[in-house]
């Protein structure tokens, strides 16, 4: 966990971290598992940095589209991705 120097060394503009440093890897996106385990696995022995990834396939509700449009005004989602535009909104 951070201390609150650590914490501060991130947020100082100019300032390189030892937390973060150039070339360290990361990813951005989804996974095709089901599994949350298998997904939080991969992320954590691929990557310098841990993210967390979405997973479609284990509920469309994660897809790209649907994670993009959630709270959008006349927009629902429905629990298996299905979206539904209300025109008169």
């Amino acid at each position: 966990m951070p201390t609150e120097t650590d914490r501060r060394r991130l947020s100082a503009p100019g300032r390189e971290s030892s937390l973060v440093q150039g070339g360290m890897s990361m990813a951005i996106g989804s996974l095709p598992h089901r599994s949350v385990a298998a997904a939080v696995a991969l992320s954590m022995s691929s990557t310098d940095i841990v993210t967390i990834p979405s997973l479609p396939k284990r509920s469309p509700a994660e897809s790209m589209i649907a994670q993009a449009l959630v709270g959008l005004d006349g927009v629902t989602v429905g629990q298996y991705g299905s979206l539904a535009i209300d025109l008169a909104r």
